[in-house]
């Protein structure tokens, strides 16, 4: 009897303390309201986190209201975002904050009705974002600027004929040799995800560098994109400016044939050696032009030797094309500079370990 009486004690003994201690508790917390409490702390840093979490957790957004600038941005932001709902968005003080917090719940809800808010090339460049990622060449109809509506479609028309492996969506693919769509297809088709592919129209994006007035299209780079990727000889053929046909050809040959001199005879590098030399078409030095001409050869043929009579910066990138197009580290070892040639056989290392385990850009 003694012992229950103690064990009596002992409890109520314990559930003084709870009481005491919920009483200090409620005497040190700040009364009212969420966003009163949040008012009575001290440290104006702490409020701030205070009325921030307090406008997320409610998913209220007029408290962000309360912030200084720079956080109350930052709010609308999470707000909209938390909530899925565009409308704080519109509260932030400048035009491409909205845009971007536009975006960001177009993007999460996979809706391109969100961008309909906004105009003019923020809306143009809202509902091509969502068109991109959705791979939806009609949407982008909606576009009203005609050239981001054609830079638009054909980059995912570019994307879609080495998704599919078609080459018919290249034909969708705008033929205008203006360089600057060229680029920004390139840029939005999502070749880097090909190496092949990437590999080569990147080698003769260069190229375009020595040229004037000779001028390729993403057309024609869709086509090479997919022959050199898919080993399609067909498609070099569909390519309309003879320079970059003939290339094609070249950079689409990586399996070595039965000699360098059946390989040799079997290309003809004339087009574009003319070019070369052509001063009233080239852009600065026609030998480094040939020189790149050169380098073209030597890596269709795996032409060591070719690669030697370069100058040294061509003879570098020579083998070490040589490397990253045939996965050889060996061709590596041709760099004197010690430094280039040991970044030569990493890179060549980490591509090769992430083809063969199906996370990198391997051989299709």
């Amino acid at each position: 009897m003694i012992e229950k009486d103690e064990k009596l004690k002992l409890l109520a003994f314990a559930a003084a303390v709870v009481i005491v201690i919920s009483l200090i508790v409620a005497l040190a917390t700040p009364g009212g309201t969420g966003i009163e409490r949040c008012n009575s702390v001290v440290l104006s840093a702490n409020r701030e986190q205070c009325v921030y979490q307090l406008a997320l957790s409610s998913e209220n957004s007029t408290l962000c209201g309360n912030l200084s600038q720079g956080d109350m941005n930052s709010c609308y932001l999470s707000v909209a975002e938390a909530t899925k709902n565009s409308s704080p968005c519109y509260k932030i003080g400048y035009a491409s904050g909205i845009a971007s917090c536009v975006n960001a719940v177009a993007n999460s809800t996979n809706s391109y009705r969100e961008c309909y808010g906004l105009s003019g090339t923020y809306r143009d460049s809202c509902i091509g974002l969502i068109a991109l990622k959705d791979r939806n060449a009609s949407l982008c109809t909606q576009i009203s600027d005609a050239l981001n509506d054609t830079i638009c479609s054909s980059s995912i028309n570019f994307a879609e004929a080495l998704q599919r492996r078609n080459a018919s969506y290249c034909s969708k693919v705008t033929a205008t040799s203006d360089q600057n769509i060229t680029a920004s297809v390139l840029g939005e088709s999502g070749m880097g995800n090909y190496s092949l592919a990437y590999s080569n129209v990147s080698d003769y994006s260069f190229y375009m560098a020595f040229l004037g007035n000779v001028q390729f299209n993403s057309r024609d780079f869709c086509y090479l994109s997919f022959a050199t990727q898919f080993r399609n000889k067909t498609a070099c053929a569909r390519i309309s400016n003879s320079t970059l046909q003939q290339s094609c050809l070249a950079a689409m040959i990586y399996t070595p044939l039965t000699s360098n001199s059946a390989i040799s005879n079997a290309l003809n590098y004339t087009p574009i050696s003319n070019i070369c030399s052509n001063s009233s078409l080239v852009r600065g030095s026609s030998e480094n032009c040939s020189s790149f001409v050169l380098l073209l050869k030597a890596v269709s043929t795996r032409n060591t030797t070719l690669c030697s009579t370069l100058p040294l910066s061509f003879s570098y990138e020579c083998y070490s094309t040589l490397a990253s197009q045939y996965y050889n580290a060996s061709y590596c070892r041709y760099i004197k500079n010690v430094t280039l040639s040991n970044a030569c056989e990493t890179d060549i290392y980490y591509n090769a370990t992430a083809a063969q385990n199906g996370t990198g850009h391997g051989y299709p």
